[in-house]
């Protein structure tokens, strides 16, 4: 992340964010079934919606948009596909992982040109566990690896299963993507423990409280400031004096990055 975001550290605090503010376009918009024209498709997965027997476990504001709508209303059936896609965003929130610290691709997009950091949580820790709350616990396993298809999901009719059905909409992303090694984690955007304005004047930023152990490693950037870094190895001094850190450097001799380990083995 952005050095400018190091009070995710300070405040124990790391954004969910709704699929449509995250840089694919293609987030939770399933293809249809069709060989229509591209200025039909919206009809398309419409009327692929309302064929759908939906999966049993989904809250009533989603089950609706197989149900509350006539097809043979002339202009209704334009509208299920944003329905859904709004119904999502508004409930819906998406920390994205990767397996991978030392993509040079992800740091210069991510980490504004390698000035930023990387935060390793621990994936055994209890907050990735499917959560005790009922409708959270309908969720497939709260932490899953993305998969990457050429051709996107189609919502076909029988979805005998909510996992499946909210894999198609969270899980598979195209092969452009696959670089990332993504993993997601979901959270319902109303448990947020912190509610700010967004940045862009559209999309809240929904903050989630995180245990600091569940915090195993913190990498610093290859061009991460000196006076940023300082403040980061306090706070990890502070908070996470469990966590291992990493600092990147530009190898001397190929087009890749390097870590040193500044703290090995904080035991």
């Amino acid at each position: 992340m952005p050095a400018s975001r190091y009070e995710t550290l300070t405040s124990g605090e790391i954004r969910y964010t709704q699929p449509e503010a995250l840089n694919d376009p293609f987030e939770a918009r399933p293809g249809a079934d069709c060989e229509r024209e591209e200025d039909h498709l919206e009809t398309a997965q419409a009327e692929a919606l309302f064929r759908l027997k939906l999966p049993t476990g989904l809250p009533a504001d989603l089950m609706m948009v197989g149900q509350a709508y006539d097809l043979k209303g002339g202009g209704a059936t334009a509208l299920l596909p944003n329905v859904l896609y709004e119904e999502v965003n508004r409930r819906y929130g998406i920390l994205s992982l990767s397996t991978v610290f030392d993509d040079l691709l992800m740091w210069s997009h991510y980490c504004v040109g390698h000035n930023g950091f990387l935060v390793g949580f621990n994936s055994n820790h209890p907050m990735f566990k499917r959560s005790e709350n009922a409708a959270t616990a309908a969720m497939p396993t709260p932490l899953q690896a993305v998969q990457y298809l050429q051709h996107r999901p189609e919502l076909r009719a029988p979805v005998t299963t909510l996992p499946e059905f909210v894999r198609s909409l969270f899980f598979i992303k195209g092969p452009k993507w696959d670089y990332e090694h993504e993993w997601r984690h979901l959270r319902l955007l109303n448990e947020a423990t912190r509610v700010i304005p967004g940045p862009d004047g559209k999309h809240a930023v929904h903050l989630f409280s995180y245990e600091p152990e569940a915090i195993g490693e913190i990498v610093l950037g290859a061009r991460l400031q000196r006076d940023v870094a300082q403040v980061i190895l306090d706070t990890r001094r502070r908070r996470y004096p469990h966590a291992r850190v990493k600092q990147l450097l530009l190898d001397p001799r190929q087009f890749r990055l390097r870590d040193r380990d500044l703290i090995a083995d904080p035991t």
